[in-house]
């Protein structure tokens, strides 16, 4: 890329640690290596943590934690992560480090420290899961892990946080709001299993896809631009490089 004004960025979310899907999370490490972005966003929920649900199966409650932390930690490893921005499903383990007693409140901690410190030796700089603390702005479009849910998220998004990418739903979409300035919110898949014993009688996870965003942002105005990765009849087509014409 000889374009000296513009800055590249990709941003993925949603990897779930032990649930992830190996073959999304190969792809995307491939163009996060092949594309060389300056600014690499993991926009949350890197690990699952499904024991610590509030409503949680006993069956979830049994299962073993350490899995889980060394796939969310590894992919970390992998990624290299400039931002880290936690999810709903890493405030789990921190809300059972803040509030938990005993033996369960010290293994939080322990878990949490040594999330952070994977984090800190792989040089990203950790944001918390908070509307406010946990947004990340770049030029003009704002990164988050996502906040709300149902079929006109997207456009709630849009509403309160303008041009931003966010994760969450596990699905890729997009509402502009209309204004003077450009107000789209996007929403740019997950990398993790997209079936899931949570949601087999769910049919509205049928529209949960793989995916990752990338783009570039000119250093000078902000102003963006911003791609949407997907599979398409079994084939990740996304490019390397970008020039202006």
């Amino acid at each position: 890329m000889n374009i000296p004004h513009w800055e590249k960025w990709i941003a993925c979310a949603d990897p779930h640690g032990d649930m992830a899907d190996q073959d999304a999370v190969a792809a995307f490490l491939k163009h996060n290596a092949a594309w060389k972005p300056k600014h690499r966003l993991l926009l949350g929920d890197n690990f699952d943590f499904r024991p610590l649900r509030r409503k949680a199966s006993a069956e979830e409650q049994r299962e073993h934690l350490g899995p889980d932390i060394a796939a969310g930690k590894q992919f970390i490893i992998q990624m290299r992560p400039t931002r880290y921005l936690l999810g709903n499903h890493e405030g789990r383990l921190v809300r059972f480090a803040q509030e938990g007693s005993g033996a369960v409140g010290e293994l939080a901690q322990i878990g949490l420290a040594e999330i952070m410190a994977c984090a800190k030796s792989a040089g990203a700089t950790v944001y918390p899961y908070d509307k406010r603390a946990g947004i990340v702005k770049i030029g003009k479009l704002n990164f988050l892990h996502g906040f709300f849910v149902g079929v006109t998220a997207e456009q709630r998004h849009a509403n309160i946080y303008g041009p931003c990418l966010f994760g969450h739903l596990h699905r890729i979409g997009e509402a502009p709001v209309p204004g003077l300035e450009r107000r789209t919110a996007r929403c740019i898949g997950a990398l993790c299993k997209l079936d899931m014993d949570y949601n087999a009688h769910q049919p509205s996870s049928l529209a949960h896809e793989h995916g990752w965003a990338f783009g570039v942002c000119h250093k000078k105005t902000g102003e963006y631009v911003a791609w949407q990765a997907r599979k398409v009849d079994g084939k990740w087509l996304v490019p390397s490089d970008i020039e202006e014409l």
